[in-house]
């Protein structure tokens, strides 16, 4: 294989990012570029292996303008702002990362096998005894947790609390001026109980938003190292499904043990809110994914707009016509329908419906989510030196 580049530039936003360039390897050799450290070192990488279209000149592999096959036959390591290793990773799990992305065995006792052949296996041990004291800095600041709870629960007690005579002639007098009979063929029970399909809806959408505060939507490593870009994508979103599971799992605990709500249909509640939250996390990964920090503000917009059509906290039948499209079409009123059929006693056949909606979600969302991490195999300037950044 032979790389040969002639006069390559890129212009950014404020003027040329790389300078006139040219250089040319073989097979076999070594080629030292020499530049002022900045976004120049890092907009030459991506153009040499064909992730970024230079503004003037030509990159040919083996006499021809490839950038497809360049894409095929390099990979971009450790570039700055692209695919360096993440701080926070022990020494031991980017060794394994890379020694994964270079095709090469990754498991335990390859990457032992690879710091001792290289002397580094004392740096990962010191590095591991680092991150045990950042757990013992942990460990300390959960005691001091407790603490503050202990603190607040004493400051609790000192409330006055009226008794129950008290408290029920109140509530008699407040809420009973006029008799009601009625019957239905489920119930809720009590009204906090009747608003637990939508909060529950509402919490899993939150959470799946701020899970991808915290992840990334798609891994420019793998993008840099030629992944399939339906790897990529299905990577990206499966960390965040793996915790919107935990979530899920949380938040059913507290509703029946803390707030001591009865759930007819335990399991297929569970597993209807757990493919719930699987879709918002799709859905939520797709815009991050395609529209970077703008997608987060989407989110947010859908939010608002679920909160007002999903017919939570009154019968979506009395909405105004404006808003009738949006219910019918955006996912959390399926998952509010879902959750009342199996949390009382009426489960039926609609929620099959409801299933199904969910599932074209989740599917549509995973394939905006594939798109994205296709467009993204090739950088751009405003990638690499983003004017906003959330």
């Amino acid at each position: 294989m032979r790389v040969e580049v002639d006069q390559v530039t890129v212009a950014g936003p404020h003027g040329p990012v790389l300078a006139p360039t040219s250089l040319t390897v073989g097979d076999g050799e070594l080629g030292i570029v020499h530049g002022e450290p900045g976004p120049g070192v890092t907009a030459l990488a991506l153009v040499l292996t064909g992730r970024m279209k230079p503004a003037t000149g030509v990159v040919a592999v083996n006499g021809k303008a490839d950038d497809a096959a360049l894409r095929r036959l390099t990979a971009v390591v450790d570039a700055p702002g692209v695919s360096e290793p993440d701080e926070a990773l022990p020494v031991r799990v980017v060794v394994g990362e890379e020694l994964a992305l270079g095709g090469r065995a990754a498991g335990k006792q390859d990457v032992a096998r690879w710091l001792a052949g290289h002397d580094a296996a004392g740096l990962a041990a010191r590095l591991a005894n680092g991150e045990k004291s950042a757990l013992e800095g942990t460990d300390q600041l959960s005691a001091g947790a407790n603490q503050l709870r202990d603190g607040l629960n004493e400051g609790l007690k000192q409330i006055p609390n009226p008794g129950d005579p008290a408290r029920t002639a109140t509530a008699d007098t407040i809420a009973d001026p006029v008799a009601v009979d009625s019957a239905g063929i489920a119930s809720a029970g009590t009204y906090g109980a009747g608003l637990a399909p939508f909060f529950i809806s509402l919490a899993t959408w939150i959470g799946a938003f701020v899970l991808f505060l915290l992840l990334r939507p798609l891994s420019a490593r793998a993008l840099a190292a030629g992944v399939a870009p339906l790897r990529v994508a299905v990577g990206g979103w499966l960390a965040a499904a793996v915790l919107g599971i935990a979530q899920v799992l949380v938040l059913f605990g507290a509703v029946t043990w803390l707030v001591g709500i009865h759930v007819a249909h335990p399991l297929g509640a569970i597993g209807f809110a757990i493919l719930a939250s699987g879709a918002f996390t799709a859905i939520v990964h797709a815009l991050n994914a395609m529209f970077g920090a703008v997608g987060k503000f989407l989110g947010l917009v859908l939010l608002v707009l679920q909160l007002v059509s999903a017919g939570g906290t009154f019968p979506w039948q009395t909405l105004p016509d404006a808003l009738y499209p949006l219910h019918l079409v955006l996912p959390m009123g399926y998952v509010v329908d879902g959750l009342r059929h199996l949390l009382y006693t009426g489960a039926s056949l609609q929620s099959l419906l409801d299933v199904g909606v969910l599932c074209g979600w989740l599917a549509a969302a995973i394939v905006v989510s594939v798109l994205a991490a296709r467009k993204q195999r090739v950088w751009t300037v405003s990638k690499l030196q983003p004017e906003l950044s959330l």
